[in-house]
């Protein structure tokens, strides 16, 4: 395997980076967060950028004369001509961070070989049973490759974090509604303030409640308003989920869909409805296995082309973690966690549904609470926020409410907390306002 230049490394980018650090020290302030010593290929390069990133964070002043003597002080006889070479190699300063990121993109693909060659390795030697344990762990190592790149902006002055703060508070003004992604339910919208970016906001319901289709709404709503949504229905599926999409959109019962038991106007509805999801930057997973590492990968390969603006897991119980520990408990939080980065890192709102215990079957009134969601403490640490679904009709046939679904709403770090009143239609698995009857899509 060849390691010459222009294929794992570029010596022309090596050189040129230090030549403009040598020539115009400032900037440094930049090319210091882009590249650092570890990522020169050559042991001289790797060096001297060294010997130039401690001068200057030192405070020192730092040029070629100065550097030829700190280098020949740490390590005896130093070619002087490199950096001679380095001088003369720089075709414009106006390029400096250009030069350093061509340094940082081959050591990164220098760290993406070593892990595809050692996984070669391991793949001789594992057993059957024991390569989707390493397909998982190969992916995490290449993600990790470039997870850095995903970061936020580092450490920002209090001006330059106001700044983002008031561009947040001009955007409330200007748009007259929360600057985050709104849920398509008013009052729940009002409740909670938005779902914000960086968040992750867990949806608890025992089985059947209806906690797929509540999210559903978000997905539509922020679909058919431009937003770019991904969603991973685990539990449904992929063909499922969009059948139940049409099914709320074109207001035709879930059950006529898959049985067949439509009419020529019914079929009418259905295409008008799926055109206008179909032109949706909505995208829908269908992996037999998710794992957190499966979801990053693809939310990695999704925002390269654009800002994700909400991402949806249905749900937390269904996915298969990254790695197995000594208990479920430990599993499910540290699963909860990486769904909390993922918001972080993609800088979206992560919506991600849960189970519920089976324990408050037990009690008189059901109504969910914190201590029900499975892994309580887990999962409590890393929400921003949970909302849990109710409805009465669902255990008493002779409620009051019948249609009506409470979302309370038990923690919220950026709105209250309380219960909401929404309307439910079972036939097409859809939530809507009370005081509006619902919205034509």
């Amino acid at each position: 395997m060849t390691t010459g230049d222009g294929t794992w490394h570029s010596r022309d980018s090596e050189m040129s980076a230090i030549g403009c650090a040598l020539l115009k020290p400032a900037t440094l302030e930049e090319m210091r967060s882009v590249v650092s010593p570890d990522d020169f290929h050559g042991l001289r390069t790797r060096q001297a950028w060294e010997a130039i990133c401690s001068m200057y964070a030192a405070g020192q002043p730092v040029d070629s004369l100065l550097l030829y003597d700190r280098l020949r002080a740490a390590h005896g006889e130093y070619p002087v001509e490199i950096l001679a070479d380095a001088l003369e190699s720089v075709p414009t300063l106006v390029h400096a961070v250009n030069y350093a990121s061509g340094v940082d993109g081959f050591a990164r693909k220098r760290k993406v070989r070593s892990v595809l060659v050692g996984a070669l390795d391991a793949l001789a030697s594992a057993m059957p049973d024991d390569c989707r344990e390493l397909a998982t762990s190969v992916r995490m190592e290449l993600g990790a490759a470039y997870e850095d790149q995903a970061q936020g902006k580092g450490l920002l002055s209090a001006h330059d974090a106001l700044d983002d703060a008031f561009k947040s508070i001009e955007d409330t003004l200007r748009n007259g509604k929360p600057a985050g992604v709104q849920w398509g339910l008013a009052a729940l919208d009002a409740t909670i303030v938005g779902l914000m970016d960086k968040t992750l906001t867990v949806v608890g319901a025992r089985p059947s409640m209806g906690k797929s289709s509540l999210v559903k709404r978000a997905v539509i709503h922020n679909a058919l308003a431009g937003k770019r949504v991904a969603v991973f229905p685990i539990e449904d599926g992929r063909q499922r989920f969009v059948l139940r999409c049409l099914s709320e959109m074109a207001k035709i019962p879930f059950s006529c869909m898959i049985d067949g038991s439509l009419s020529s106007e019914d079929f009418d509805r259905i295409l008008s409805a799926s055109e206008k999801l179909s032109a949706t930057a909505m995208v829908c997973d269908d992996a037999n296995k998710t794992t957190p590492a499966y979801i990053r990968s693809e939310l990695h390969r999704l925002a390269k082309s654009g800002k994700i603006d909400l991402v949806v897991v249905d749900y937390l119980q269904r996915m298969t973690p990254d790695r197995r520990a000594d208990s479920k408990h430990l599993e499910i939080g540290e699963m909860c966690g990486q769904m909390k980065d993922a918001a972080k890192e993609f800088d979206c709102p992560v919506i991600l549904l849960s189970q519920l215990n089976r324990s408050l079957e037990g009690r008189a009134n059901k109504r969910p609470q914190m201590s029900d969601l499975r892994e309580s403490g887990t999962i409590e640490e890393a929400a921003d926020r949970v909302v849990f679904l109710y409805r009465d009709e669902y255990y008493n046939e002779q409620t009051k409410d019948p249609g009506v679904a409470e979302l309370l709403v038990a923690k919220d770090r950026d709105g209250k907390v309380g219960t909401v009143r929404v309307g439910f239609e079972g036939a097409y698995t859809r939530f809507y306002d009370l005081s509006e009857g619902g919205v034509n899509w």
